[in-house]
């Protein structure tokens, strides 16, 4: 699941197919991308509002937005791997933010994030790369 804290709307947005089952807020090449895709407002969702959490698998094959990150962006996503705590510093791995210890960093956990559907989602930003640990 995937919302838009703070970002930067003046950027170019990529589409393309996706190679694999993924889901909103999946960071994609290192966390330089952050995968989305529209609503759906076929069947019922064409006389009522389609809900988020009605909308968050993309499949293999299904095409969907390319986001480009920004130092200084905000997201919320569901896709953190492991336990996280506020000012943590993480990295992309598999396609899901997760903590590190050593190494670089360009995204900080800012802590959890409250949604309507009970999924577990943080709050994360990007920032200027910085080395952690020794």
């Amino acid at each position: 699941m995937l919302s838009y804290l703070i970002v930067d709307h003046d950027k170019g947005i990529a589409q393309e197919a996706a190679a694999a089952a993924i889901k909103r807020g999946t960071p994609l090449e290192g966390g330089a991308f952050i995968a989305d895709k529209d609503k759906s407002y076929d069947g019922i969702n064409a006389v009522i509002t389609p809900r988020e959490i009605d909308n968050d698998d993309i499949a293999v094959g299904e095409v969907f937005n390319k986001v480009p990150t920004r130092v200084g962006e905000h997201y919320a996503t569901s896709e953190v791997d492991g336990v996280v705590a506020a000012e943590d510093p993480l990295k992309v791995e598999g396609n899901k933010f997760k903590k590190t210890d050593a190494g670089a960093a360009d995204w900080e956990c800012v802590g959890e994030y409250a949604n309507p559907f009970g999924v577990k989602m943080y709050h994360v930003k990007r920032i200027p790369t910085k080395t952690v640990g020794g």
